[in-house]
């Protein structure tokens, strides 16, 4: 009895290890992106600008994979990132009071430069997922009023890591990204101006 129980436990444990591979593959699903976390300037008198939104651009480099294993070292999300993520930023623009449109006097364009998680399993699954957003605002002329990189990140660790956390993770990182810009001072004065 005791090497049927012994032998059941290894096989559970055999099936465990295998279905948390050291990596998931290289793409994943596009991941919603949730509304950035509200910060101390959130107290201040809502926005009251108009601005549209000309896109994002996809920019980041192709995942290699890694000679002589069939994995990469990356997740990346795939499929409508750059609606995603207008979608997203128009979302949270809203939220601060900005008015998106589509005739505004200022637009804001930009680039998705990194947006990845490293999934590592051993006997804790870690999941470091990161974010980098380029955008430059433009008055009508398409003269660049203002231009920056923000990041963002997220790291947590599961017992068993799944598909669905890793975009959880993916888009908690984003969401910091489109919280910076929205927090930037020098941006708000661009645009305000």
């Amino acid at each position: 009895m005791r090497r049927v129980i012994l032998l059941v436990s290894i096989l559970s444990l055999l099936t465990l290890s295998t279905a948390c591979s050291r990596h998931v593959g290289s793409s994943i699903e596009v991941p919603n992106i949730p509304a950035p976390a509200a910060s101390s300037a959130e107290s201040r008198a809502r926005l009251s600008a108009n601005i549209s939104l000309s896109g994002f651009k996809d920019v980041r480099e192709a995942i290699i994979p890694i000679e002589g294993l069939d994995q990469t070292s990356y997740t990346q999300p795939q499929g409508a990132i750059s609606q995603q993520l207008e979608a997203a930023m128009s979302e949270a623009m809203s939220k601060k009071g900005l008015h998106v449109t589509s005739n505004a006097p200022v637009s804001l364009w930009g680039e998705i430069r990194k947006w990845r998680a490293d999934v590592e399993t051993t006997t804790t699954s870690k999941i470091k997922s990161e974010a980098a957003l380029y955008v430059e605002l433009l008055d009508a002329s398409g003269q660049r009023l203002y231009a920056g990189t923000y990041h963002g990140s997220r790291a947590s660790q599961f017992p068993v890591v799944s598909a669905e956390d890793i975009k959880d993770s993916l888009g908690i990182a984003m969401a910091q990204a489109i919280g910076q810009v929205l927090e930037d001072e020098e941006f708000l004065q661009a645009l305000l101006r």
